[in-house]
């Protein structure tokens, strides 16, 4: 972009200077005019394209340098992170380490221990369900609906003549 706006401006210039001579020479420059019309509107337009490039250019540049600031951030808290960590172990006897460890697995194990009871409680209820909705029907009902539907055939083989 910006070796096109310079070829536009070298060509603006050289026409300039073309009606300067043309003037000289008292010659119409009227198309040299023109020409240097059309590129004008060329030229900003990029002029403006590359202002806003350059402004994408300094965000990502900010951002840039963020990221390597937040980066040192994180790389300082993991240092102190580790410093902090060999101080509580300097701190710990082994008794109370093993004390804590088997409080943590403890701890790991019944969170695990209850997943595996929430999902096999979900499961369960979701069998149940399936059962109620095969057989929630009572059986006086469904005999009721056999006697009615007995009754009803009985009813259309008399007028069909077979009893």
């Amino acid at each position: 972009m910006g070796g096109e706006r310079k070829e536009i401006e070298r060509d603006i210039k050289n026409k300039e200077k073309q009606i300067k001579a043309l003037k000289r020479a008292g010659e119409s420059y009227i198309k040299v005019e023109a020409e240097i019309a059309e590129l004008s509107p060329e030229a900003e337009a990029l002029t403006e394209r590359i202002a806003e490039e350059e402004k994408r250019i300094a965000r990502h540049a900010e951002l840039d340098a963020e990221l390597k600031v937040c980066k040192k951030i994180i790389k300082e808290i993991k240092e102190k992170k580790e410093m902090l960590v060999d101080k509580a172990r300097r701190k710990i006897d082994e008794a109370e380490a093993k004390k804590l460890i088997l409080a943590r697995w403890e701890l790991t194990l019944y969170a695990t221990v209850e997943e595996y009871l929430a999902q096999y409680s979900r499961a369960l209820r979701a069998s149940l369900e399936n059962l109620w909705e095969k057989y929630h029907q009572p059986l006086h009902s469904i005999l009721k609906e056999r006697d009615a539907a007995s009754e009803e055939l009985a009813g259309y083989l008399k007028e069909l003549g077979y009893e």
